[in-house]
């Protein structure tokens, strides 16, 4: 019967740490996504009036490629073909 005893205050002193790490870890990922203060963002906010952040200035798209990409690689399908054969299988998931 000692053999027992020993044996569960063994897990007793395991868990101990476990359950302090656990809590530790639990209250920093609340204390970092939840209660800790906002921090200003490094975006100015007088450019942010203007429309776009200074940080990303201005975007310019060439829509031409399209123009090119289409007619040169791909055939537009027409009509979808139907399919002649039987589709499958009464019931699929039973094995062969």
């Amino acid at each position: 019967m000692a053999i027992t005893f020993l044996e569960k205050r063994k897990k007793q002193q395991y868990m101990i740490p476990f359950l302090i790490l656990v809590l530790l870890l639990t209250f920093s990922v609340i204390w970092y996504g939840i209660l800790r203060p906002q921090q200003p963002s490094a975006i100015n906010m007088s450019s942010m009036e203007e429309g776009l952040p200074s940080v990303l200035g201005k975007v310019e798209i060439d829509f031409n490629f399209l123009k090119n990409f289409t007619s040169s690689k791909f055939q537009l399908l027409e009509t979808i073909p139907t399919f002649e054969k039987e589709a499958g299988r009464e019931n699929p998931f039973i094995p062969f």
